[in-house]
C-alpha cells in the first residue's frame, strides 16, 4: 500500500513540535508543559544519516534507538501526577539529529502516540483500581446497601480505562501474557462461590466444592495464583486444568459484588445481598461470610498490584517500551494493524458477540454479572478508536473535571493518525465509523432497558439483527485493516 513520503512526514513532525512555544536560538525546538521539559538541539547534516542520542541529562536511561529517544522526550504524566497535578516531572534531553530523507518521522509519531495512550490508560486503570479498592474497604468496614452500591459504581468506573487497553493484548505479547490474571474470561465462578443454580441448594456436593466453602483451604496469595486449586477443590472429575482456572481480576470482583445472574435473558444484573459479607452470624446469608470477605479483599488488592506491575513496564526503557513499542517504526505499524484486526475479529466480534449470539446464550456474555456487556464492547472498541484517531479519552468519574482536563492535555494533545499514513485507507476509515455507530446503537438499547442479554434472546429477532450488524461491522473493519498490509 502507498505511504506518504518520509520528507513530507518529517516536515509534519517538525511542524507539530514548532506549535509549542520556542525559546532561545532559532536552531532550538523546545516543548514544555507542567510535567515535561524537553530540548532537542539540531546539528548540521551529517554524512551518515542517523538519529542517535548524544547526551542524557536526567536519571532516566535513554537507549540508542530513535523510538526510545522520542518516547522519553514525550513522556506523559504518571498516575501520581494525575492525583497531584501540582507536582511536575522535568526531563531534559539533548539529542544529535541527523538527516535521512527516507526516515518516516510520521510513522515514528504513531509509535509515540500508541505508547502514550497505552501508558495513559494503564495509569488511569491503576488510579481507578485504587479507588475501587478503597470503596471495597469501606463496604467491608460497614456492609450495607449504600456501601455495596458505591463499590459497584467504583467497579464500573474502574473497568472503563482498562477496557481501552485490551487491544494492546494483540499488539504486545508481554501484555497478552500478563492480562489473563487481570481480565481472564470465562471466570471459574463455580470454583469461587455459589452460582445461580446453587444459591438455594447449599447442601449439594458442588456447592461445597468452592473456595469459599472449603474452610480448610487458606485464602491467600497461593490461592490467587490458582496453582493446585482444582485438586484442592476435588475438581478432577470436571477436567479443569489449573492453567484454565480464572479466579482473579475484574470479573472475580464483579462476581463477588453482583453475584450470579439468575435472570438469563431477562433485564437485570446479579443481585447478591450485602448480607453475604456481614460479620454477624445471625444475618450472614449463604454461609462463610468471613471467607467471602477475605476473598473479595484479596482479589481487589491483587488487581491493584497487577496494574502497578504493568504501569512500571510501560516506563521509558522498560520491557514493553523497548520491545513491543521499540525498533523499526514500519514494522510496528504493521503489527498495530494486524494486531488490531485480530482483536476485532477474534475478541470483540468472536468471543464477545458471536459466541453468545450464535447460541442465544447469556452465559457467554463477558460482563454478565453486572449486565454491562454493552460497556465492554463499547469501551473495548473505544481503545481502538483512540489508537487510530490519536485521541485520549479520560473515563467519566475518574477525576474532578479540572484535573481531568489537565490530564487530557498532557497525556496526548493530538497524535498522528495511523490511517493517514496510507493514500488509500478510505475503506478502513469508513469501516471504523460504521463499527462505532453500530456499537453506539447497542449501548443506547442497554441504557433504555434492553441490555445485551435481551438482544441476543432467541425470541428477539430485531435485537439479534442489531447485534449481528455490529459483529459484521467489526469484521468489515478487521478485513479493511488487513488489506492495508497485504
Amino acid at each position: 500500500m502507498a505511504r506518504r513520503s518520509g520528507v513530507a512526514a518529517r516536515q509534519v513532525a517538525i511542524d507539530e513540535l514548532e506549535r509549542e512555544p520556542v525559546r532561545g536560538a532559532p536552531d532550538v525546538i523546545s516543548s514544555s508543559s507542567q510535567f515535561v521539559t524537553v530540548e532537542i538541539v539540531s546539528q548540521p547534516p551529517s554524512l551518515r544519516p542517523t538519529l542517535e542520542p548524544s547526551t542524557m541529562r536526567s536519571s532516566r536511561t535513554l537507549l540508542a534507538a530513535p523510538m526510545i529517544a522520542f518516547l522519553t522526550a514525550v513522556s506523559p504524566p504518571t498516575a501520581g501526577a494525575a492525583e497531584d497535578a501540582g507536582t511536575g516531572v522535568a526531563v531534559e534531553v539533548e539529542v544529535e539529529v541527523g538527516y535521512d530523507a527516507g526516515f518516516d518521522f510520521e510513522a515514528l509519531g504513531v509509535m509515540a502516540a500508541a505508547w502514550r495512550l497505552g501508558r495513559g490508560y494503564f495509569e488511569d486503570a491503576l488510579l481507578a483500581a485504587r479507588h475501587l479498592d478503597a470503596a471495597i474497604d469501606a463496604f467491608l468496614g460497614a456492609p450495607g446497601p449504600a456501601t455495596l452500591a458505591e463499590a459497584r459504581r467504583a467497579w464500573t468506573v474502574a473497568r472503563t480505562p482498562y477496557l481501552r487497553t485490551e487491544v494492546f493484548r494483540y499488539i504486545s505479547p508481554e501484555v497478552a501474557r500478563w492480562a489473563r490474571q487481570v481480565s481472564g474470561w470465562p471466570l471459574s465462578d463455580d470454583r469461587i462461590d455459589y452460582g445461580a443454580d446453587l444459591a438455594d441448594d447449599q447442601g449439594s456436593s458442588r456447592a461445597a466444592a468452592t473456595l469459599i466453602a472449603t474452610t480448610d483451604l487458606a485464602i491467600d496469595g497461593a490461592v490467587a495464583d490458582s496453582r493446585g486449586l482444582p485438586a484442592a477443590l476435588g475438581d478432577a472429575d470436571r477436567g479443569s486444568a489449573s492453567d484454565r482456572t480464572v479466579i482473579t481480576g475484574y470479573h472475580a470482583i464483579e462476581f463477588m459484588l453482583w453475584g450470579p445472574d439468575r435472570r438469563t435473558t431477562a433485564p437485570g444484573a446479579g443481585d447478591r445481598p450485602w448480607t453475604d459479607f456481614t460479620l454477624d452470624p445471625e444475618t450472614c446469608t449463604h454461609g462463610h461470610c468471613d471467607r467471602r470477605r477475605a476473598f473479595l479483599e484479596l482479589v481487589s488488592e491483587r488487581l491493584v498490584a497487577d496494574l502497578e506491575d504493568m504501569v512500571a513496564r510501560w516506563q521509558p526503557a522498560a520491557d514493553i517500551t523497548t520491545t513491543s513499542l521499540g525498533g523499526d517504526a514500519h514494522a510496528f505499524i504493521e503489527r498495530l494493524l494486524t494486531g488490531t484486526a485480530a482483536f476485532l475479529e477474534d475478541d470483540l466480534a468472536g468471543a464477545r458477540i458471536g459466541a453468545a449470539l450464535s447460541r442465544n446464550d447469556p452465559d457467554r456474555e463477558s460482563d454478565r454479572y453486572s449486565d454491562q456487556t454493552h460497556r465492554s464492547l463499547y469501551y473495548g472498541f473505544d481503545g481502538v478508536r483512540s489508537l487510530f484517531l490519536g485521541a485520549y479519552h479520560i473515563s467519566e468519574g475518574l477525576l474532578p473535571e479540572a484535573l481531568a482536563e489537565r490530564r487530557r492535555r498532557h497525556v496526548l494533545k493530538g497524535g498522528t493518525r495511523v490511517l493517514d499514513l496510507y493514500t488509500d485507507a478510505s475503506a478502513a476509515k469508513h469501516a471504523l465509523a460504521a463499527a462505532y455507530e453500530s456499537l453506539i446503537a447497542i449501548t443506547e438499547c442497554a441504557e433504555t432497558g434492553a441490555p445485551f442479554d435481551t438482544l441476543i434472546a432467541a425470541d428477539n429477532p430485531a435485537g439479534n439483527r442489531l447485534v449481528q450488524s455490529a459483529m459484521n461491522r467489526l469484521l468489515d473493519l478487521s478485513t479493511a485493516l488487513r488489506g492495508l498490509v497485504m
